[in-house]
């Protein structure tokens, strides 16, 4: 009898001390590749140096957390996503849009086709008028992340520039803006290749960026306090450290090695 006391003792220690670890460490949603960042592990240090707690990342690719955002399976989630705005303004989430990179639309100071002027636009619908104005398009290479990308946007943009108006550029960084440059063109470039190689073409300028199929927008988000709740949980207490100065400075003087600028900009 004694023996059996002790083991449910036993038991029932082992499992306050296990609630009491999950209690220290916030169980964090994130995109896979952005989880291998060294960005991520010093936004992690960081915050369990200035609070104690731990994080414990939940690792996932585009789709699954998809589905995890639509079930609201998660308890901070730290991902790429374009559904946040309405559960953020409804308050069913908490938190905000934190950081982002994007594609930059590329061409003529002139711009002819008036590029600088499609603002409220998705990048698809910014395809498709350089396509309709007769405008040139110089692409990147066949095989390159960039090209992938371009080709989804044209599909969905259900066309492309004619032939003798479609250019292939010999590589996906300066090659883009030398083509570009010598054939009075649109393009589209990363960047980094714009910080690298930008300046040295005086008649090309940046004409838009931030949109719809170009914007990898980062959220941070979490689940607002239950009602009667005193302390914030620890991924609660994530999500707020998220938005204040240490990680937002963090982010904001992250630059990968050999790259020409930070990998991303802060949002205001």
């Amino acid at each position: 009898m004694k023996k059996r006391v002790l083991l449910c003792l036993g038991t029932l220690a082992l499992a306050v001390m296990l609630a009491g670890c999950g209690g220290n460490t916030a169980r964090v949603l994130v995109n896979e590749s952005f989880a291998q960042t060294d960005l991520f592990t010093q936004l992690c240090q960081a915050f369990e140096q200035e609070t104690g707690y731990k994080v414990s990342a939940n690792k996932k690719n585009e789709e699954q957390i998809t589905k995890a955002l639509a079930d609201s399976q998660f308890d901070a989630a730290l991902v790429v996503t374009d559904t946040a705005a309405e559960p953020l303004n409804n308050g069913t989430w908490t938190g905000r849009a934190l950081f982002y990179d994007t594609l930059l639309f590329v061409g003529p100071e002139k711009d002819l086709s008036c590029v600088s002027y499609l603002t409220q636009y998705s990048a698809a619908d910014v395809l498709k008028h350089i396509a309709l104005t007769g405008a040139s398009f110089v692409h990147a290479p066949e095989g390159t992340e960039l090209q992938t990308q371009e080709a989804a946007l044209w599909s969905i943009a259900q066309t492309t520039p004619d032939a003798e108006r479609y250019l292939a550029a010999g590589d996906d960084g300066q090659a883009l803006l030398q083509t570009a440059s010598e054939q009075g063109a649109y393009t589209l470039v990363t960047r980094q290749t714009w910080a690298q190689y930008g300046a040295q073409y005086e008649g090309l300028k940046v004409l838009n960026s931030k949109l719809p199929g170009i914007m990898e927008q980062y959220y941070i988000l979490g689940k607002p306090a239950e009602e009667g709740q005193e302390e914030p949980t620890a991924a609660q207490t994530f999500v707020q450290w998220m938005q204040g100065d240490t990680a937002r400075g963090l982010i904001a003087a992250y630059q990968s090695e050999g790259h020409a600028t930070t990998d991303f900009e802060v949002n205001e």
